[in-house]
């Protein structure tokens, strides 16, 4: 825009038709109207302060349309950030509730009861025969109280284990037993580190 103390530069004078002032589309469009607005200002006879303050508009022109575009950037990086976050916690979510769910439907108390009693027992047993520890994330809690976790480290130990039930485990169903037994015991005992 010309104002009264500089005469218009033929790119403005092209533009006095238009409703908005036209924006260069590129660097290079840019570039190309200030190299003509400097061989204008020349031809007028304009004086060196009126190019230097031109030249310095486009810079601070280019130096804010920069920033606005890292700016832009940066706000889509967050957005993007923000859904994989939120899809993240979402999935967690899920997950836990599902875990959740099979915690709260297990009670130690009767896989206690049923545990003496098939110890006690003299049938043959088999992998679908003995009550499992259920999967998912254990809490210390879910054992009750720190003498019940230990009372669980000791049950589940491998060797212990197989001094109560060696010789009443199904052969077919000895080594998934015994590597179900293991991942049990590996999981109580980390669960007695933290606590």
């Amino acid at each position: 825009m010309h104002s009264c103390f500089f005469p218009a530069t033929p790119a403005e004078q092209a533009d006095d038709g238009r409703k908005e002032p036209r924006a260069a589309d590129s660097r290079v469009e840019r570039e190309r109207e200030e190299e003509k607005a400097r061989e204008w200002a020349k031809t007028m006879g304009a004086s060196k302060a009126w190019v230097r303050w031109r030249e310095a508009a486009a810079r601070a022109a280019r130096k804010k349309e920069a920033a606005w575009r890292e700016k832009t950037r940066k706000r889509e990086e967050e957005k993007k950030e923000k859904e994989e976050k939120e899809e993240k916690e979402e999935k967690e979510e899920k997950e836990w509730m599902r875990e959740g769910k099979e915690m709260r439907e297990f009670d130690y108390k009767m896989h206690d009861r049923k545990m003496v009693a098939l110890e006690r027992g003299i049938s043959a047993v088999g992998m679908e025969d003995i009550p499992w520890l259920p999967s998912g994330t254990w809490r210390a809690n879910m054992f009750g109280n720190r003498n019940k976790l230990r009372a669980a480290a000791i049950r589940w130990h491998p060797d212990k284990f197989s001094n109560v039930f060696k010789v009443r485990l199904k052969k077919e169903d000895v080594e998934a037993v015994m590597e179900r037994v293991l991942d049990t015991s590996q999981r109580v005992n980390a669960l007695r580190s933290t606590n």
